[in-house]
C-alpha cells in the first residue's frame, strides 16, 4: 500500500451540523487507492503552529478522483482546516491504515456514534456493491438528533434502514 502526500483543491465545503463540516477535495491518487476504513492525515496550517497533522476518516470517495472527509471543529487546528474555502488547497496525506476487513457472504452490522460514522458510508456504498440491502443493518448514535439526521436520508435513499441509539438519561445521570 502506498501514500500520496497531495495539494488537494478543496471542490466543495458543507456545514453537516452546528461544528461539522464535509470538505470534497480533488485527490485522485488517494481516491483511487482508498478502502473503507482508511484515513488521511490534513496539514492543518502553513506554518509551524499547530505542527502536526490531523487524522480524518475517508467519508467517501466519487469518480474524478474526488475524496471527501468529515471534520469537527475541536481545537486551533481543526478550526483552521474548517476556514478553508472551495479553491483552495488542502495538503492531505493518505490513504493511511488498512482499512476494514469484510466479508461479503454474511449480514453486516454497520455501528458508529457522532463523528465515528464518517467511514460507514463509505463502507455501506461498498458493501451494497456485492449485497442485498437487507443484510445490512445500520445503528448510529450521537449526543443530538441534529448530528444524525443528515445520514438518516442518505442510508434510506440506499435503501438501508437505520436504527437511531439515543443516550439515555438514566446513562447520563450514571456518568457512563
Amino acid at each position: 500500500m502506498q501514500a500520496y502526500q497531495q495539494q488537494a483543491e478543496i471542490v466543495n465545503t458543507e456545514k453537516v451540523t452546528g461544528d461539522i463540516y464535509r470538505f470534497t477535495v480533488k485527490a485522485p491518487d488517494i481516491a483511487a487507492d482508498s478502502k473503507p476504513g482508511q484515513f488521511v492525515m490534513v496539514r492543518a496550517g502553513e506554518g509551524l503552529d499547530p505542527l502536526l497533522r490531523r487524522p480524518f476518516s475517508i467519508h467517501q470517495v466519487a469518480e474524478g478522483g474526488l475524496v471527501q472527509i468529515l471534520i469537527k471543529v475541536i481545537g486551533k487546528g481543526t478550526q483552521a482546516i474548517a476556514s478553508l474555502k472551495p479553491g483552495q488547497n488542502m495538503d492531505v496525506l493518505g490513504p493511511l491504515g488498512r482499512g476494514f476487513v469484510h466479508n461479503t457472504m454474511q449480514e453486516h452490522y454497520l455501528v458508529g456514534g457522532g463523528i465515528g460514522v464518517a467511514p460507514l458510508l463509505f463502507l455501506a456504498r461498498q458493501l451494497l456493491k456485492k449485497n442485498e440491502s437487507s443484510a445490512i443493518k445500520v445503528l448510529l448514535g450521537a449526543r443530538t438528533k441534529a448530528e444524525i439526521s443528515p445520514w438518516q436520508m442518505v442510508l434510506q435513499t440506499w435503501g438501508l434502514g437505520y436504527r437511531p441509539l439515543q443516550r439515555m438519561a438514566a446513562w447520563a445521570n450514571r456518568g457512563w
